[in-house]
């Protein structure tokens, strides 16, 4: 934390100026260390927080169909309900600790496999087809041929889920949600632009879902651009080869 000091201009001064650039970094990594420590930490606590009471409740559900303790078919079905929706935020749960560990952690490496265009838009369209089912009401921008694709799979999965995800929080449902998908001089283009809602501070978000977009991008050796001016629109472009 002590700067050097420098009072010469010889090779002794150009020797303690490079020790003093070292020592600047050396206390940024230390720095960086920490944060990223304490962050794990306050992770581990939230989410073992969050997961108490969704697993209580799950655990409660359970004993009571297993006992048969409940009235009617009618009672059952909803306590057979409460039981999926509780699976379904421990499911979400451990999504945001894939994708805090995704964008935070620097060793994480892709698992490259071959798969066709087509595959990749099925999910893609099924996607589509989900947020239509929630009201959106989509404008299609669809531009492809069949091409052998070299990406990460469960990788690009997780990547379109987060940003269809981010449509059902934020966009304006009477308001068209343009969506792209392209493929053009070996690459590949996904578009999303929306007009966002005008009261989105009661929406929790910690944006680890947008990070962990671009890290996915990131590591596909893409680009990714983001506007938000009048509409949000995000625009990824991923080499194809």
């Amino acid at each position: 934390n002590h700067e050097m000091t420098i009072q010469s201009n010889d090779e002794l001064a150009i020797l303690a100026s490079e020790m003093d650039r070292l020592r600047i970094e050396l206390n940024q990594n230390i720095e960086n260390e920490a944060k990223i420590k304490e962050a794990h930490h306050e992770l581990i606590t939230s989410l073992s927080h969050d997961l108490r009471t969704p697993l209580t409740t799950l655990r409660g559900y359970l004993d009571i169909l297993s006992l048969h303790c409940y009235k009617n078919e009618q009672q059952m079905d909803h306590y057979l309900k409460g039981c999926i929706e509780k699976t379904e935020q421990i499911k979400d749960l451990s999504n945001k600790t894939f994708e805090y560990s995704l964008v935070y952690e620097q060793d994480f490496s892709l698992q490259l496999e071959k798969i066709s265009s087509q595959e990749l838009f099925d999910y893609f369209q099924d996607n589509l087809e989900y947020l239509e089912l929630e009201g959106f009401h989509l404008q299609r921008d669809i531009n492809f041929h069949e091409k052998e694709l070299l990406l990460d799979f469960s990788m690009m999965k997780r990547m379109i889920n987060n940003l269809c995800s981010n449509i059902i929080k934020y966009a304006k449902k009477d308001k068209a949600v343009l969506v792209g998908f392209s493929l053009k001089q070996d690459q590949l283009k996904i578009v999303f632009q929306n007009e966002k809602k005008q009261n989105i501070q009661h929406v929790e978000s910690n944006k680890i879902g947008l990070k962990s977009v671009q890290r996915i991008v990131q590591m596909h050796h893409g680009e990714i651009f983001i506007q938000d001016q009048g509409f949000y629109t995000v625009i990824i472009v991923l080499p194809t080869t």
